[in-house]
Parts: C-alpha cells; sequence; structure tokens
C-alpha cells in the first residue's frame, strides 16, 4: 500500500514499512525515515540526512536511496 499526504509518505509492502513524516521523530523532533518490519524498527536517518528533498515523497525515496547504500536493504535486478 502507498500512502502520500503532506505530512507523510509511506510504502508498506510483504510487512516491511518505509516511512516519512510527523510519526518518527527523533528527540530533538525532527522528522525521521523509518523502515520497519513487522513493527520493529530496522533503520532511520533524520531529515537533515535527506538531501534536496522538498517534499514527502522525496525524502521517502531519498531515504529508502540510502538505505540501499548501506546496504540495509537489497534489490534484485527484475531481468
Amino acid at each position: 500500500m502507498i500512502g502520500i499526504s503532506d505530512d507523510y509518505a509511506s510504502i508498506d509492502v510483504s510487512g516491511i514499512s518505509f516511512y516519512y513524516g510527523y510519526e518518527e521523530t527523533n528527540e530533538n523532533g525532527e522528522w525521521l525515515f523509518a523502515i520497519r518490519k513487522d513493527g520493529s524498527l530496522l533503520f532511520s536517518i533524520p531529515n537533515s540526512k535527506l538531501e534536496n528533498t522538498n517534499t514527502c515523497e522525496e525524502a521517502l525515496l531519498c531515504g529508502i536511496e540510502k538505505a540501499i547504500l548501506k546496504g540495509v536493504i537489497s534489490v534484485k535486478k527484475a531481468y
């Protein structure tokens, strides 16, 4: 399922949730990109580390990119 609003963007696939928005914050109140599997936090990164993002959708995609580059999630070629 995909959800997009002014204050969050999310993708939920097979028990894994990719989320950016107001419901996930750090101790300073900064919004986070977070990945959860079956409710357990696997990875998070604050908005200040999501470069060149102006919308929640951009922050969500940037967070997914950073998770892939850090090896948190892997992507297999479809062809």
